[in-house]
């Protein structure tokens, strides 16, 4: 697993939210508040749903009561990730 047990979790209540007919939660919202758009996080949702699949959960991802906290304090924290995760899969190829 490429993402963080927090990581992971996060991003499967933020998932369930932007899929949502609301599109939005609790999730959204942490994230928003802190300068994060969904486009910032492309490839950690599609490592999300990577590591769904493998673990055999539901893409879409579940609801999460009490929210998880957001593990990044901001956009640039994502992005450090996301280069990580990318680095990380062009070596495993």
């Amino acid at each position: 697993m490429l993402l963080t047990s927090a990581e992971f979790e996060f991003l499967d209540g933020y998932t369930y939210e932007v899929f949502s007919p609301e599109l939005t939660g609790p999730h959204v919202k942490a994230a928003m508040d802190r300068g994060i758009r969904q486009w910032d996080l492309t490839v950690l949702m599609s490592e999300h749903n990577e590591e769904a699949s493998r673990a055999r959960r539901s893409h879409l991802s579940t609801r999460h009561e009490p929210p998880i906290p957001c593990p990044w304090a901001g956009r640039d924290q994502v992005q450090e990730r996301s280069l990580e995760i990318q680095a990380a899969l062009t070596t495993d190829h």
